[in-house]
C-alpha cells in the first residue's frame, strides 16, 4: 500500500500534533481563487461593483477567468481593500516586481 500523508502522520504523530501540522498549513498556504477572495473578505458581487465601479456582470466573468491581466487584478483587489502584490523567486531571493 502507498504511504500517504494520513497513513504516515497516524503512525507518527499524536492527533494534537497532527492538528497543529494543519493550523500551521493552513496559516501558510492561503491560495483561492478571486470568488473565493471576495467572499473570504466578505463582499458580494454588488458590493465590489459600487467599489470597482466595473459592471457586476463583468465582475461574474472576472472571477470565472483562468488567465488575467495584472491591471484587472489590481483594480479587483484594490476594490476590496487590498494591494496585489506580485514576487518572483529564484531559489532563495525573493523580488517583488512593481
Amino acid at each position: 500500500m502507498a504511504k500517504n500523508w494520513e497513513n504516515i502522520a497516524k503512525e507518527n504523530l499524536t492527533p494534537e500534533e497532527i492538528d497543529e501540522c494543519r493550523d500551521w498549513a493552513d496559516e501558510k498556504v492561503l491560495e483561492m481563487n478571486l470568488k473565493a477572495l471576495r467572499k473570504f473578505v466578505g463582499l458580494t458581487q454588488k458590493d465590489l461593483e459600487k467599489a470597482s465601479k466595473i459592471a457586476q456582470g463583468e465582475l461574474s466573468k472576472i472571477e470565472r477567468r483562468k488567465d488575467h491581466l495584472v491591471s484587472t487584478l489590481r483594480r479587483y483587489v484594490k476594490a476590496m481593500g487590498g494591494e496585489l502584490e506580485i514576487t518572483a523567486r529564484f531559489g532563495d531571493t525573493s523580488i517583488v516586481l512593481k
